[in-house]
């Protein structure tokens, strides 16, 4: 994280400090910064500066403002697995302050939010490496819970996944990106991130729950642009007939009317929705997406090893794994029983961020 007031004293240029939390091996949790901007960090003098009595790892800092301190929260194994608490106002005197006994295991992340953008009705939300994780309140030092373990996504593959600490100035999203534990072969590199995804609270049937969506920038990758408005769709008829491509991030939002079925191809991954049962389906994997208010908001984002469906603005994040490799092949939209409106329906047809590429902002 970015440490604009020098509390921890290591700044020595005219570059902000970025500090950064980490576990190393056979010592314990530990600090380094950069004067630099990150391109080189120094070890602190003084790491390691906590030590765990069996097995811990996994730092997550954030700024506690209204104590005027940095918390540490971070995963402990002694006695039973949980998140424990430390605090501290300059990195370099820390304090144990509490631990929870959840059986949160990994990579702890923590945050506040408001719900359904009230900021006079704000919540915290704590979860493990699963992304499963907890709604309750934080007085700096004691996590309380009010909700049990839910699940932060119903996919695949997901793990790992921290936020962002530090956003543009004015910028009030919480961002943030996981790891997709799955096999690149081929590639220069072993496995893979899910897209960024801003996270919200908000009230559900089910309860105030965290939402999982799509960050708007995909759309600057977005070579091509198709848009459609109150579209009918019949059986039979493709109105994405003729878009062939690799990379896409489809929106739609739709009321099924008589359709059975609603049904978009990428490449040779289908992802289908089930009217009568009001339920999703891709890859083996079938999640509820009940309509309100009679639609269904629905995106898509299709790479080359992942499918990444929200629904719902963002009540339903399902990331998979997908095999992609049919190529620069054509994509399809079709229902089955009857016909389906969509009261909007857009494809960006994407680029590749792979150095070379140039991001196009054409329309056709």
């Amino acid at each position: 994280m970015v440490d604009p007031n020098n509390t921890g004293g290591f700044q020595t240029g005219a570059n902000q400090v970025v500090v950064a939390a980490f576990f190393s091996t056979a010592r314990g949790e530990c600090i380094a910064y950069s004067n630099d901007g990150g391109l080189t960090f120094t070890d602190y003098s003084n790491n390691p500066v906590v030590v765990h009595s069996v097995v811990g790892r996994d730092p997550h800092l954030f700024w506690y403002a209204p104590s005027n301190y940095w918390v540490m929260a971070v995963y402990d194994g002694g006695g039973g697995n949980g998140v424990e608490f430390y605090t501290t106002p300059d990195f370099h005197a820390w304090t144990f302050r509490s631990k929870i006994y959840n059986g949160f295991f990994e990579c702890p992340d923590m945050f506040q939010l408001p719900v359904d953008g009230n900021t006079n009705h704000l919540m915290w939300e704590l979860n493990d490496g699963s992304s499963g994780y907890q709604l309750g309140q934080f007085d700096g030092a004691t996590f309380t819970p009010s909700t049990p373990e839910l699940p932060g996504n119903l996919g695949s593959g997901f793990y790992a996944s921290q936020t962002f600490t530090s956003m543009a100035p004015g910028d009030p999203r919480k961002v943030r990106i996981g790891w997709a534990q799955i096999s690149t072969p081929g590639m220069p590199f072993n496995q893979l991130m899910y897209f960024p995804t801003e996270l919200t609270l908000q009230t559900t049937s089910n309860g105030v729950r965290l939402c999982s969506a799509p960050i708007a920038e995909i759309t600057n990758n977005a070579e091509f642009t198709y848009n459609w408005t109150n579209l009918t769709l019949s059986p039979g008829y493709n109105p994405l007939a003729g878009i062939r491509g690799s990379l896409f991030d489809l929106k739609a939002q739709f009321s099924a009317g008589s359709a059975q079925t609603i049904t978009f191809t990428f490449q040779n991954v289908t992802v289908t929705y089930n009217a009568s049962t009001q339920q999703i389906s891709c890859n083996g994997d079938t999640q509820s997406l009940p309509r309100i208010n009679g639609s269904v908001q629905l995106e898509i984002i299709a790479d080359r090893d992942t499918i990444e469906i929200c629904g719902n603005h963002g009540q339903l994040y399902m990331p998979l794994p997908a095999n992609n490799s049919v190529g620069n092949s054509l994509i399809s939209l079709a229902c089955t029983g009857g016909a389906v409106t969509f009261d909007s329906l857009t494809v960006n047809k994407l680029i590749s961020i792979w150095p070379g590429s140039t991001p196009g902002k054409s329309t056709n």
